[in-house]
């Protein structure tokens, strides 16, 4: 009994602990390549739409990066990114945030700063 009790609060803890991760974790670290995170709240995906429809048309242009793009739930808790409001869009070069998007937006609104941050070197 005491055995299964320690089973479970051990399992409980390490998920927890997966829960809460440091953004550093979630990047490619082998990549030089810039790289999107992209924070979603599927609670209220119908605010989500202009992301989804600038993601497409940010595909033709940066296959690589949209490619590779992480989607991080609401459920997550990141370390060092300060999450507040979703959807949030962050563009990430180098450990530091090159961009960061947030809250309901028009399309032009999300592609015009992603794309300027993906094209700068």
């Amino acid at each position: 009994m005491v055995f299964i009790i320690l089973l479970c609060g051990t399992t409980l803890s390490s998920c927890q602990a997966e829960k809460k991760a440091n953004y550093q974790i979630l990047l490619n670290s082998s990549a030089q390549d810039k790289q999107i995170l992209f924070f979603s709240d599927e609670r209220n995906l119908k605010e989500e739409v202009n992301y989804y429809d600038a993601l497409i048309e940010l595909k033709e242009m940066f296959p690589k990066e949209v490619a590779n793009m992480r989607v991080i739930s609401q459920k997550e808790t990141i370390a060092g990114l300060n999450i507040t409001t979703y959807p949030t869009l962050i563009v990430i070069h180098d450990n530091q945030i090159l961009k960061r998007i947030q809250g309901y937006l028009s399309k032009e609104e999300i592609i015009a700063p992603i794309e300027e941050a993906l094209s700068h070197n």
